[in-house]
């Protein structure tokens, strides 16, 4: 128990110096916008911090700011995020590979909003985490949508549980139809 409560300690200690890190590379970035090696500090914190979405975001937007020598150090991060962005479980890779996302009108928008919930999914186990184990407790999610958090809780090892209004979604979750 001693062990747990050291471990969690640690974790709300080093996700608050995470934090602190983003905001002052943010206020870098506020206060020069156009300069290549802050746009990639802010991108390398945001990775660092275990937030690829976010960082995806920033590469993407230091791309048209940094010089030739820096392009490979962009290519890689965006590479990294991709990565990360990809730990996908299988039902929901095998539902972004169908037509409705590969091919559709507004795949990549869709393709996005999946990756960015369970992103979103991720940065709420973490803050929860800071507070209590996720191991072996039990999750309700409330219209959970594409699983987001369902995904998130459960890697953390917690016995997850999802309703959804939305009966296709439901169905690629898994969860109950309300």
């Amino acid at each position: 128990m001693q062990a747990e409560v050291a471990q969690q300690g640690a974790f709300r200690h080093l996700v608050s110096k995470f934090d602190e890190l983003q905001k002052v590379a943010q206020g870098l970035r506020a206060r020069f916008p156009n300069d290549s090696e802050v746009s990639l500090l802010l991108a390398d914190t945001l990775l660092a911090a275990g937030r690829a979405n976010l960082a995806l975001v920033e590469y993407r937007k230091a791309q048209e700011l940094v010089l030739p020598n820096q392009t490979r150090r962009v290519q890689q991060g965006i590479r990294q995020c991709l990565e990360n962005r990809d730990q996908f479980p299988a039902f929901v890779a095998k539902r972004l590979q169908t037509a409705e996302y590969a091919d559709g009108v507004n795949g990549e928008i869709w393709r996005d909003y999946v990756e960015r919930d369970i992103q979103r999914g991720r940065e709420i186990a973490r803050i929860v985490r800071q507070r209590a184990p996720l191991r072996g407790r039990r999750m309700l999610d409330v219209g959970c949508g594409y699983g987001g958090t369902l995904i998130a809780f459960a890697e953390q090892g917690s016995d997850t549980f999802g309703v959804e209004i939305d009966q296709g979604w439901a169905k690629v979750v898994g969860a109950v139809p309300s």
